[in-house]
């Protein structure tokens, strides 16, 4: 692992590259503005410095990966190091001159948020801040203010604006704060108005409805200067206790989890064995029984209790009835030692009228608080015959997989979405094993559903019916979203094509579990990323996968030699290469990532306007870029070529044809990494500026052809 401000420092310098490009943009004008929500608009710019920052990023810590706002909202976020990126925090701003815009970058480093950078465009001033090593901006360090009295505070907020059903929440905070503080402002970056609270300058900072990469950097900045980031019920320790309460068991793997600040609601989805399970999830219901109190709490969701639903869901070796027995048990430990009252539901209910979860939870908290011990319907399966004062009840129950599945219609019409949601839904005679109902979502009407059974429902089919009944009224269907994880079989066949599901590669249950247990991408899954109808990842990204495999390869040989008496007089030089084997190795598992990113800005520089008077320089410095990145994997491929044949020449004579494999794979690698520089170079304009990377990657050639 890097140290951390190395990581900085790659964080800092993209930052400001990227500030640099968008410095020099003229906004659009107003009628080309692209909406993606409701007055939430994206630019060519967001896109463009986001495609630039995600390669700079990859290819500087190889085997990194980026979660960005525009181009990767939903990439999986496992991995020793995860990029949370905003590559234009306040577009509204920049796109109507108004100078308060920024580029964020935020790292999660091992699970746990550790660096952030910021860069103030328009200004041209760096903040950063690590994990122990403070918040700055250049060589003055950050401090919050030191104000206590909340009469004297001046204070930051956000507007919802892309999500209205919590607009009237959120102007009953506005009163209170306003009451209570000596003034308000709203500036329109949420990572600048951070900045400020690390610099003393505000005293502190709310909004509602803030993305993780809208935040990731600034709250690395306000921690490190002192201060506190909470959720508005007080204190995201909790998400953060949740999380260990459950990694904290021995072969509990945590995939996902969703926090929804609306629905004031959180998601954790792990696997595990069938007794591992039990305790991780009773660990979880102890941490949410003692932490979180309902006489406190508001959400838009129904709920009953602090751990509201506990399902079991076959993954892998297990059967369902295998998951009732499970849903048992836990009932019974938690109604004994939590002392929650625990109702048995779907395929665990032991009274038909409680398989339903809606069913169960009707009049949520406060309803079954003045009905349980006074009504034999409401007495639970397991636990005391009175509500838990802070904590309510839980269900606790076994089910097949549900997806939580919305389709978009291209009008804000709720009343169609919810004409629809009736004639899908199954309490209203549709389609089995379907709940839904119609909401308003960011200007658009929603159709939102639990398939409640994907191999009775598949998402295909809700989709075609939806469809089918939205243009009988005259409404096309803009996009469908999923939300949280879904099995891969709910998407093979039909195709995420058909669905009109632009991002279905952070959603996979299984890839979330081979991930877990140390695949991280897996070859599957990538060999169907490779064969797919994308130009990205293409040939570039495979060179540099196969000089990976040669590197892995030569590392394996190294280790054969190591320790082994017969080999005791070539052990160091045999160590030598293994280190720069693995190093290689890294390096190249970045460029595979890194080829597809460069590919994206030339793709991203073609879509330019052809009116653009810098369209074409654009395109030269974006073929550039797609140039040098296959030269990088030219030059690790002679690497990986002179350590194969170094550890073949030493090292354990039993695995010397594995080093000559890893040779070949090497030569593989140079040699499709040169074809990707010349065709890059042949697209400029002038192929003369990009005489010196063709010039190297001939050299290359030359140097081994004949080796």
């Amino acid at each position: 692992m890097r140290e951390l401000k190395d990581l900085v420092d790659v964080a800092r310098r993209t930052a400001a590259r990227a500030a640099g490009e968008l410095r020099g943009l003229t906004p659009a004008a107003a009628p080309s503005w692209v909406e993606k929500g409701r007055h939430d608009f994206v630019t060519d710019a967001d896109r463009r410095a986001e495609a630039l920052i995600a390669e700079a990023l990859t290819r500087d810590v190889p085997g990194s990966t980026v979660v960005g706002e525009e181009l990767s909202p939903e990439a999986p976020r496992a991995g020793a190091v995860v990029w949370m990126v905003d590559p234009l925090d306040g577009t509204t701003n920049f796109l109507h001159g108004y100078p308060q815009y920024a580029v964020s970058i935020g790292a999660l480093v091992d699970g746990v948020l550790r660096v952030g950078a910021i860069h103030d465009i328009v200004r041209d001033v760096s903040y950063w801040g690590a994990a122990g090593l403070g918040a700055w901006q250049g060589d003055r360090r950050l401090a919050v203010s030191e104000l206590t009295e909340p009469r004297h505070a001046l204070v930051g907020t956000g507007f919802p604006f892309k999500h209205l059903p919590v607009l009237r929440r959120y102007l009953d905070q506005f009163a209170a704060v306003m009451g209570a503080t000596s003034g308000i402002r709203r500036a329109g970056s949420a990572a600048l108005d951070l900045v400020d609270v690390a610099a003393g300058r505000l005293d502190c900072f709310w909004e509602l409805t803030l993305a993780p990469w809208d935040v990731a950097a600034g709250v690395v900045l306000v921690r490190e200067a002192g201060g506190t980031v909470t959720t508005l019920e007080g204190d995201d320790a909790t998400l953060e206790a949740l999380r260990r309460a459950i990694t904290g068991v021995p072969g509990a793997r945590l995939l996902d989890v969703q926090a929804d600040v609306a629905h004031n609601r959180s998601v954790y989805t792990f696997v595990a064995p069938p007794h591992v399970a039990i305790e991780a999830a009773l660990a979880a219901m102890r941490v949410a029984t003692e932490r979180i109190d309902l006489t406190r709490h508001r959400g838009e969701h129904p709920r009953m209790g602090a751990t509201d639903v506990v399902p079991f869901v076959p993954v892998r070796d297990v059967t369902l009835d295998d998951c009732v027995t499970l849903a048992r048990r836990l009932g019974e430990r938690a109604g004994a030692e939590l002392g929650l009252p625990i109702y048995l539901y779907a395929r665990a209910a032991t009274r038909p009228e409680r398989e339903r979860l809606p069913d169960v939870r009707k009049g949520e908290f406060e309803g079954l608080r003045e009905r349980i011990g006074k009504d034999p319907g409401a007495d639970p399966d397991f636990g005391p015959k009175r509500i838990h004062p802070t904590a309510g009840a839980t269900a606790v129950g076994a089910r097949p997989f549900l997806v939580a599945f919305n389709i978009y219609l291209d009008s804000p019409d709720v009343a169609i979405a919810k004409e629809i949601a009736k004639g899908i839904r199954t309490s209203s005679g549709g389609l089995p094993a379907v709940q839904a109902s119609g909401f308003e979502v960011q200007g658009k009407a929603q159709v939102s559903m639990n398939l409640l059974d994907i191999d009775t429902t598949p998402p295909i089919t809700v989709f075609a019916a939806v469809e089918r009944m939205a243009r009988a009224r005259g409404v096309d269907v803009l996009k469908s979203e999923v939300v949280g994880l879904i099995p891969e079989r709910a998407l093979r066949g039909a195709g995420a094509t058909a669905l009109k599901l632009p991002d279905p590669a952070g959603h996979l249950l299984e890839a979330k579990i081979r991930a877990a247990e140390g695949g991280a991408a897996t070859v599957d899954a990538w060999f169907d990323e490779l064969s797919s109808a994308e130009p990205a990842p293409g040939g570039g990204s495979a060179a540099a996968f196969a000089g990976a495999m040669g590197a892995a390869l030569v590392a394996m040989v190294a280790r054969l030699t190591i320790g082994r008496k017969a080999y005791a007089g070539v052990e160091a030089e045999a160590q030598r290469v293994l280190e720069a084997a693995t190093e290689a190795m890294n390096r190249l598992k970045g460029l595979v990532q890194a080829d597809a990113a460069a590919y994206g800005l030339v793709r991203l520089a073609y879509q330019t306007s052809k009116t653009d008077p810098g369209r074409q320089q654009k395109i030269d410095q974006a073929l550039l870029g797609a140039a040098r990145t296959p030269l990088d994997t030219a030059r690790s491929a002679v690497a990986v070529i002179k350590l194969a044949q170094a550890i073949r020449a030493i090292g354990n004579k039993n695995a010397r044809s594995d080093a000559t494999v890893g040779e070949h794979l090497g030569r593989t690698a140079l040699a499709g990494a040169l074809e990707n520089v010349r065709v890059n170079v042949a697209g400029l304009s002038d192929p003369g500026i990009g005489k010196a990377l063709l010039e190297e990657a001939e050299r290359l050639a030359g140097e081994l052809r004949d080796a």
